[in-house]
């Protein structure tokens, strides 16, 4: 349904979707705002002010994981993250359960 069709946000005992601002929507668990979309498309994860298309935050005294996940087994199967600036690319991942990067 269209943002400016919701006349209500949607709400659960411990779920709430709703729009904090003009032209952004976000989802909120146990009293939290857990993911935040702005007027630009950028998504934001663990805030609620995304600084890039994908900002992931998770404020912790202990290691924090992005995971990248492909179950197949297949020979070409394959789970990266590409760095590029338009011209050049750096990769960083796994190729079929071998791990590397370039």
């Amino acid at each position: 349904m269209p943002l400016s069709r919701i006349t209500s946000p949607f709400m659960s005992a411990t779920a709430n979707v709703y729009s904090p601002s003009a032209n952004t929507v976000a989802i909120k668990t146990s009293s939290s705002d857990r993911v935040t979309v702005d007027s630009s498309g950028n998504v934001a994860i663990g805030t609620t002010s995304p600084s890039a298309i994908l900002n992931v935050r998770k404020d912790q005294n202990a290691q924090t994981f992005l995971t990248l996940q492909n179950n197949n087994a297949g020979a070409n199967a394959s789970s990266f993250t590409k760095y590029t600036d338009g011209t050049n690319n750096a990769y960083i991942g796994m190729f079929n359960g071998s791990s590397g990067g370039t």
